[in-house]
């Protein structure tokens, strides 16, 4: 009778260790599951972007203008206190911070917040007025007013936006435009290295004016000037700008290993003799100038798209889904930033993105399909997601439960059993 007693007892004390480790081992995964679910928002985000913060990282957020040029780089940064720069006008000032973008207050907030951003950009210098815009846009505030959901909302917003946008950039070579034509003679007579890089600037603003259609006009006729000051040193500037725009989208495409993507430019005989200054005729040579920067032009917007979308391609395939995951609001965001640059791209008003959009079209529209599944995509309970039904759970609970049940068991044995010697 005393061995039985031991036995029972060596059993009970087996199963309450069996007990205490399988309370060990729920406690450890929970807290090991919490700090991975952590670590996993922060990595993959880069600022923990969550729905109910307004942390959202910015490179998960912003997207580029498409057709950035280089000469936007030499502006000095904007002083204001406003987050949008003249690099970035399609973007929110505000970033929502509500989890339901049908909620009301979050519309109401969210609406205001763009009558004033949108404002503010038309304010900055060179002033944009209401009347410069697309006919589409000039009634922005009445439709911002109209307009019930949130993604109407956005939608008008970033439109409008990227129309400032070009239409600062207009006025802006505009400007640059009439400082060329005051500076023709500075730029032929001073032989320096600085001047010469200041002509190969002063060429760069008049291509980027070329296909503009309001500034093509003023860009024809500061070159036709320049042309008829000293022919012979333009078209000899001429030529090394188009040898270094051709070296600059080279060493670009090495360094993101994307040789193959944009073809070479093909030149004829004629074409290749004046790159080498052999063609002597002034006619001529207008002639021939003008072909080739039909050529770079479009290969320049081309490349400059090709980036683009290899940019967008990245976070979708890096990034998407988690944001819209943790921040469905910001997901929304990005993709209509995105849908809009497209549109931007297909209608712009330069003859060259024109040309670079139809060329790289099956790209663009794969570009789309893959932003439109991501984006319709059940959204499913990741593996490190707060929940019950877990193996790492179930395991552990399942030991406990058994240990209890037969812990019960002997116990209730345990009672009975002297009952019966009795």
């Amino acid at each position: 009778m005393f061995r039985k007693w031991q036995k029972k007892a060596d059993l009970l004390r087996k199963l309450e260790g069996v007990i205490e480790i399988g309370m060990k081992e729920i406690q450890a995964t929970s807290q090991s599951n919490s700090k991975a679910s952590e670590n996993t928002n922060t990595n993959e985000t880069g600022d923990n972007a969550s729905e109910t913060s307004s942390n959202t990282s910015d490179s998960d957020t912003k997207v580029s203008s498409i057709f950035e040029e280089d000469e936007e780089k030499d502006q000095p940064a904007t002083t204001d206190n406003s987050s949008v720069n003249s690099s970035n006008d399609n973007l929110p000032n505000q970033k929502p911070t509500l989890t339901d973008p049908n909620d009301t207050k979050f519309i109401n907030r969210v609406r205001n917040d763009y009558i004033q951003d949108i404002t503010e950009l038309l304010n900055q210098e060179p002033v944009v007025k209401e009347g410069d815009l697309e006919e589409k846009n000039r009634n922005w505030l009445g439709q911002m007013k109209a307009a019930t959901d949130y993604e109407k909302i956005l939608s008008i917003r970033l439109m409008v936006a990227i129309d400032i946008r070009e239409k600062r950039k207009l006025k802006k070579q505009d400007e640059k435009l009439d400082n060329i034509i005051e500076s023709i003679p500075a730029l032929f007579e001073n032989q320096s290295a600085n001047n010469s890089e200041n002509f190969n600037k002063a060429l760069q603003t008049i291509n980027n004016s070329l296909g503009e259609g309001k500034n093509e006009v003023k860009a024809e006729g500061v070159k036709k000037a320049m042309i008829n000051h000293d022919p012979e040193k333009y078209f000899e500037s001429f030529a090394k700008w188009v040898e270094e725009e051709e070296k600059k989208i080279e060493e670009e495409k090495k360094k993101l290993e994307e040789t193959d993507t944009i073809s070479e430019i093909e030149y004829d005989e004629e074409e290749k003799q004046f790159l080498k200054g052999q063609i002597s005729d002034q006619q001529k040579q207008e002639q021939i100038a003008k072909r080739i920067e039909v050529k770079v032009n479009v290969k320049r917007k081309s490349w400059s798209l090709w980036k683009w979308l290899k940019e967008q391609a990245k976070w979708l395939k890096t990034k998407a889904r988690l944001l819209r995951k943790n921040n469905k609001v910001g997901f929304d965001q990005k993709k209509e930033q995105i849908k809009q640059e497209i549109k931007n791209a297909k209608n712009n008003s330069n003859t060259y993105a024109r040309q670079a959009y139809q060329k790289n079209e099956s790209e663009v529209n794969k570009l789309l399909a893959e932003l439109d599944a991501v984006s319709q995509e059940n959204q499913t309970v990741a593996p490190t997601e707060k929940g019950f039904f877990r193996p790492e759970v179930i395991v552990p609970v399942g030991l406990l439960v058994v240990a209890v049940v037969v812990g019960a068991i002997v116990i209730v044995r345990r009672k009975r059993k002297p009952a019966k010697v009795k």
